[in-house]
């Protein structure tokens, strides 16, 4: 289906001509018997693909053919760069032009003018006022999603400009309130100007669906987020997503990379055990039937809870939290009804998380309904959860399997990236934010025949299931429960859609191999991958915001030497333990400012081809500061950058305080 949307989108003075064929490749890629024949097919089909939008070059039609297949986050960033060159999207990225009305590129201008004067000024009053003013997710619109179907990777440079003039800004803020001389009162104030600030901004929820053996994709994006530096402090999960968060949620960091690594090499014994012969074999099927017989469910939920168990204990979700500091949230449905639950440290502290996703995985039919069990801090027994005496729950799909309401509400969460693997979803989701080569031209989306079609199905099938809904099942749920498997959000701001193979569902319900769990943690990744310029722009405000007020917390707390120790053996540790051992993506680096961000400094085309030579950039006023315009590698080391006015500012006002503070102000946590 997504090849005809792509055809949709080609200009239509050359839809009509490469068609054909490109109909003709993708059928035959499918259809024809023979590696070397289907490969041929894949290349015959990129090379119309590039033919269509006038990529005759070699290069691009190399790039796209090898894109999906690429090795690390890094490989995927430098080749999307290339073609972005090759094919002229980089200009779309330098200037302001879009077909977007409601992007307000002045607005953004502005407010990075704003922060700069405010940097220059060395006043904590007009500081606080500039990031007040300026810290918002929806500033002249660039939280819009199709702000990133313009180009193969990242979107309008100003956008970057500015987060990274917020996070300049922020940083900074803290050095100043940090130095010797502030008094207590001023950093106080600080402190509650920037809690203030991340209240206003709000966190991002990252939430993992169900979906049964294809839950395991969720773990290659943990994966891509942890790696990046980028996984959000709140985590949700349902179903299987919630054996990844359970995972991910009770890790530490230090021992996250061995975690990743075991989990891509091992063989789970989630449904049965391996000494069961195949699937389907005598000794299977005996066992099936004798589980039916017991528990009324196809399969032992012990397995599950011993692979749980194995990997993370009879760890609480109080226990998590004070370990990792990463908020986990389970989602659960009751028996009885619909009201939403979700168990997080606060709601249900001492609760055992095992018994919480068992619980959430416990899919009717599939598994038994499940009780939740607590334990007792002191004598670590274990006992049915006070919190909800005596009550079963079922799979958490059922009712919430994105739960954005529960999330927003008790973690402030407002930005949610969603990975979303439930099959019988995503056959009604429709791709987004996805690029196809074609730039868009119109400034809205219109929903297509197929996309309406969709909607007319689920009206239909909402309209049955609503004039049956008393009609009882033997599972104990009335067919209205089921309803709401169609009725839910399953959406949220950024959403992630693993690919998901005919293969995959062949083995939806069976005990994964470990060559099957190297290749869905591949998946994980690559679907993630799209999403990461997007994903930085929401989250690096948010991170730099939670560090300040650590870092200002710290400076209230202990005294200057304290402060010093504590960062420079966090930075030890971190150096001592890479995240991955693939070079790091040259978009997670803190790159020079574009112009763009300094309107009235020089114009954007002087800017790139190296002009004020002479002079410098210079403040809005006019008035020249002091030259340091260089060229600096870009994404594959090709593109120029020139170093902004703001950037001169923040690193002038940061050497001036590192030489009257500690040497250290600026480790980071």
């Amino acid at each position: 289906m997504s090849h005809i949307i792509e055809l949709m989108q080609l200009p239509p003075g050359i839809r009509s001509m490469y068609m054909i064929p490109l109909l003709w490749c993708y059928v035959a890629e499918k259809v024809v018997p023979g590696h070397s024949l289907k490969k041929a097919c894949s290349k015959g089909r990129v090379f119309f693909k590039c033919l269509s939008y006038g990529a005759t070059d070699l290069e691009a039609q190399e790039l796209m053919e090898k894109l999906p297949g690429a090795p690390c986050l890094a490989d995927y960033e430098a080749w999307t760069t290339q073609l972005d060159v090759i094919q002229d999207h980089e200009s779309w990225k330098e200037s302001d032009e879009t077909v977007e009305p409601e992007f307000d590129p002045e607005l953004i201008r502005e407010r990075i003018r704003a922060m700069y004067d405010a940097l220059y000024s060395d006043d904590h009053e007009q500081i606080s006022q500039a990031l007040q003013q300026s810290i918002s997710r929806k500033l002249g619109g660039m939280d819009l999603p199709r702000l990133y179907k313009h180009c193969w990777f990242g979107t309008k440079h100003l956008i970057d400009d500015y987060v990274n003039a917020v996070r300049g800004t922020i940083e900074a803020y803290v050095a100043l309130l940090e130095r010797p001389e502030t008094a207590v009162e001023e950093v106080q104030r600080g402190k509650a100007v920037l809690e203030d600030a991340f209240r206003s901004y709000g966190q991002t929820a990252l939430c993992l669906s169900g979906g049964a053996l294809l839950g395991i994709k969720h773990l290659g994006v943990a994966k891509c987020l942890w790696e990046s530096f980028l996984l959000p402090r709140v985590l949700c999960g349902t179903s299987a997503g919630a054996i990844v968060a359970s995972i991910v949620g009770a890790t530490a960091d230090e021992d996250m990379r061995g975690m990743l690594e075991y989990l891509q090499g091992s063989r789970l014994a989630v449904f049965y055990s391996h000494s069961q012969s195949g699937l389907l074999g005598w000794s299977w099927v005996w066992s099936r039937l004798q589980v039916m017989w017991n528990k009324s469910a196809f399969y032992d939920p012990a397995f599950l809870d011993k692979v749980i168990y194995d990997l993370i204990g009879d760890i609480t979700f109080q226990e998590a939290y004070n370990k990792t500091r990463r908020i986990l949230n389970i989602a659960v449905s009751r028996l009885e009804n619909t009201e939403p639950t979700v168990l997080n440290y606060i709601t249900a502290p001492d609760v055992v998380i095992r018994t919480a996703v068992v619980a959430s995985c416990a899919v009717p039919w599939i598994f038994p309904a499940a009780r939740v069990l607590e334990k007792n801090p002191r004598s670590k027994e274990l006992f049915p959860w006070k919190g909800d005496a005596g009550q079963m729950y079922v799979d958490g799909s059922l009712d919430h399997d994105v739960p954005t309401r529960v999330l927003g509400s008790a973690w402030n969460a407002k930005y949610f990236i969603v990975s979303q693997v439930n099959p019988h979803v995503r056959f009604f989701l429709s791709p987004e934010e996805e690029f196809l080569g074609v730039p868009i031209t119109t400034p809205y989306h219109y929903a297509g025949l197929i996309h309406s079609a969709k909607v007319l199905v689920l009206q239909v099938l909402n309209a049955l299931i609503d004039s049956v809904d008393l009609v009882p099942l033997i599972s104990g749920l009335s067919l209205w429960r089921y309803g709401s498997l169609l009725a839910q959000q399953y959406t949220g701001d950024v959403n992630i859609y693993p690919a998901i193979g005919l293969l995959d569902w062949g083995r939806i319900l069976v005990n994964p191999t470990p060559e099957y769990m190297v290749r869905s943690v591949v998946l994980g990744e690559r679907a993630t991958w799209p999403k990461m310029p997007r994903i930085q722009n929401c989250l690096a405000i948010e991170v730099a915001l939670r560090k300040a007020i650590s870092d200002l917390n710290e400076r209230l707390s202990f005294s200057p030497p304290v402060v010093a120790d504590i960062k420079e053996r966090r930075r030890r540790a971190r150096e001592a333990r890479p995240r991955s051992e693939a070079r790091e993506p040259e978009f997670l680096k803190r790159r020079s400012l574009s112009t763009s961000g300094a309107a009235g400094f020089s114009t954007r085309a002087h800017s790139r081809r190296g002009s004020n030579s002479a002079g410098g950039p210079a403040r809005p006023d006019g008035h020249v500061r002091s030259h340091s315009d260089h060229a600096a590698g870009g994404f594959d080391g090709k593109r120029a950058k020139s170093e902004s006015n703001l950037l001169i500012a923040m690193t002038r006002l940061i050497n001036s305080i590192r030489e009257i503070s500690r040497p250290d102000s600026f480790a980071q946590a």
